[in-house]
């Protein structure tokens, strides 16, 4: 039983971070629109 709860929390963190991942990697795509788009307007 210990072990699967284990797996469990395992799957769940690993989850996490790959949310984490994404919406680190969806502000930064946003971030870089940005600079792209004061740039242009300069």
């Amino acid at each position: 039983v210990d072990k699967d709860i284990q797996r469990r929390l395992g799957m769940q963190g690993v989850s996490v971070m790959a949310d984490e991942r994404e919406a680190i990697t969806r502000a930064a795509e946003d971030f870089i629109d940005t600079v792209m788009l004061l740039s242009a307007l300069q």
